[in-house]
């Protein structure tokens, strides 16, 4: 088993050892999987570590590192797939496992799907974005360090996988074939679906979406398929709401101005919790440093924010309220680089 945090925070001390390295905050640890390939920054959240937790290093990941799961995180395996034995059983099934399984560290089988709840934003910064991963069951037993899981009733007892292979789907979901060709055919539409949500809302064209996803959210035989569909039909009907409460600003209207809903200079947030496309940014007067607005951005629109960040901007969007700080939060559209207030001048659009 494995979980991912940041490289970014990680100090290394040579070998395996890492220490959480963060100014302020915490740092997020998100579920490894080595079954769907997916942006980590969109994975559920397993816990927090605080500034100058150790965390063994199991590997790296491109930007991410693998590590042990910290203490109090735990994984789900299927019950219907489980039997319980005793610790001797136990001892004896390990012995008896093949070599490349008992000398590999915590190397997950299947995709972790962890119980997490939204957390407060880690400090690090994350642009980009993907659907989210296909939550898949685990097969194969956990290594002994699994031995002495608790179980729902306070007890302990050891598990072991059971002789028989589950499904990648719920045992009560249809056939396998089935469920693959729901796969195949949600996969299909995502580029398509992604090139959509980078154009300009079209009611019409935003609806046949939604109406094209809703079989595949509705139907019972692949949840991680609903799971994947519900997403992107959420994105489409947000466009659709957000076209019947006000018309979308003109490319002139941004460079003017006029529609400008918020100015300042850009800056990370940590204040407000991460949003549906990840880290939060928040744009503060030049002389008084006074937040004038929180701003997210939308990764499929094509906006970068870490290359305006410290510069005074314009930002035209849609805003809203953020339920858990009470804060209005502006959901970017499109942003301006521009003087600050005494330096007399635009200095370019972006």
């Amino acid at each position: 088993m494995f979980s991912l945090v940041s490289a970014d925070y990680i100090e290394t001390q040579g070998g395996r050892v890492g220490t959480v390295k963060v100014a302020s905050g915490t740092l997020r640890v998100r579920v490894g999987s080595l079954v769907v390939e997916s942006d980590p920054r969109i994975r559920e959240v397993q816990t927090r570590l605080e500034a100058g937790t150790q965390v063994r290093i199991l590997g790296r990941q491109d930007g991410w590192y693998r590590i042990e799961p910290p203490p109090g995180v735990f994984f789900y395996v299927s019950a219907d797939f489980s039997e319980r034995i005793s610790e001797r059983e136990a001892r004896e099934l390990m012995r008896k496992q093949p070599a490349s399984l008992a000398t590999t560290e915590r190397t997950p089988h299947a995709t972790l799907a962890a119980d997490a709840t939204p957390q407060p934003p880690a400090n690090e910064e994350e642009t980009t974005m993907s659907p989210p991963a296909e939550p898949m069951r685990i097969v194969e037993p956990r290594p002994a360090e699994q031995a002495g899981m608790v179980d729902g009733s306070g007890g302990s007892a050891p598990l072991a996988a059971a002789s028989r292979s589950e499904p990648a789907t719920p045992p009560a979901a249809a056939p396998a074939q089935g469920s693959r060709s729901l796969r195949e055919r949600l996969s299909a539409m995502e580029p398509a679906m992604i090139r959509a949500l980078r154009s300009p809302p079209n009611a019409a064209s935003d609806q046949e979406w939604v109406d094209r996803l809703r079989p595949l959210v509705n139907q019972r035989q692949d949840a991680s398929v609903a799971d994947r569909a519900s997403f992107w039909m959420i994105r489409f009907q947000s466009r659709i709401n957000r076209g019947r409460a006000s018309s979308p600003t003109t490319p002139a209207a941004a460079t003017t101005g006029e529609s400008v809903e918020a100015r300042g200079v850009l800056y990370p947030s940590f204040e407000v919790p991460a949003g549906p496309y990840g880290l939060r940014y928040r744009l503060v007067t030049p002389h008084t440093n006074r937040v004038t607005a929180y701003v997210e951005f939308d990764p499929l629109l094509g906006l970068n924010p870490s290359r305006l960040v410290g510069k005074y901007v314009g930002v035209t969007g849609e805003p809203y309220l953020e339920p858990t700080k009470r804060v209005q939060v502006i959901r970017a559209r499109s942003t301006t680089t521009l003087a600050t207030p005494d330096g007399g001048g635009r200095e370019g659009g972006g």
